[in-house]
């Protein structure tokens, strides 16, 4: 029988994640430079707008008049 990798699991659970993301976070928001805080937000605007026109052709549409 072949077996795959075995990934480590966080004793913590999901927090151990949260802690990470909240240790990047002054290196991805920096309180000194606003044109970089913009850069973030106009990335993560396309990332959401990359999402949902690739969630579009998945969702169906009413039909009207039917």
């Amino acid at each position: 029988m072949i077996r795959g990798p075995r990934f480590p699991v966080a004793e913590e659970g999901a927090t151990g994640g949260w802690k990470a993301l909240r240790s990047l976070l002054p290196y991805l928001w920096p309180s000194g430079a606003p044109s970089l805080r913009l850069r973030v937000l106009l990335a993560l605007a396309a990332l959401v707008a990359a999402k949902r026109v690739g969630l579009a052709p998945a969702c169906p549409r009413r039909q009207q008049g039917r």
